[in-house]
C-alpha cells in the first residue's frame, strides 16, 4: 500500500493540470479545446460567403481526463490481484529502470567510459 500511495503522490505532482485549471477558472475562453470553421453568408442581399473560425473551450472533464486515466493505471498496476500474480511469478513489483530505454544515458555512459579509458591510458588518472 505504501507503493500505491507514493506512486499516487508522484502521479499527482507530475500529471495534475494546475495551470490549466487556474486558467479555466480565471479565463475559460483561453483554454484551447479545439477550433471549428463555419461557412456563413456575409449579407442576405449579396452572394458573398465567409468563413468564420470559432474557438471552443475545454470542459473540466477534458482537462482532468489524462490525469484520471494515469491515476487509474497506477491503481490497476498496484491492485491486490496484480501484486499477488507478480509475487507468485517472481516478477518485480516495480519495473526496474532499463538503460536500453534511455538512449541519451547510454550515449553519456559510453562517452564517460571512453574518457576514463583515455585518462587511464595516459596515466593521468592515477
Amino acid at each position: 500500500m505504501l507503493m500505491v500511495g507514493l506512486h499516487a503522490v508522484t502521479v499527482f505532482f507530475h500529471h495534475f493540470p494546475v495551470f490549466t485549471l487556474c486558467l479555466a477558472t480565471m479565463s475559460p475562453g483561453n483554454v484551447p479545446g479545439g477550433v471549428s470553421f463555419t461557412i456563413e453568408r456575409c449579407s442576405a442581399s449579396e452572394a458573398k460567403i465567409g468563413i468564420r473560425l470559432c474557438s471552443h473551450g475545454m470542459g473540466l472533464g477534458d482537462i482532468l481526463k489524462p490525469y484520471l486515466a494515469e491515476l487509474g493505471n497506477s491503481f490497476e498496476r498496484f491492485s491486490v490481484p496484480n501484486l499477488l500474480k507478480r509475487f507468485v511469478l517472481g516478477e518485480p513489483i516495480v519495473e526496474p529502470l532499463s538503460l536500453e530505454r534511455l538512449p541519451i544515458l547510454n550515449e553519456a555512459q559510453r562517452k564517460l567510459r571512453q574518457s576514463v579509458g583515455n585518462m587511464m591510458r595516459r596515466g593521468s588518472f592515477s
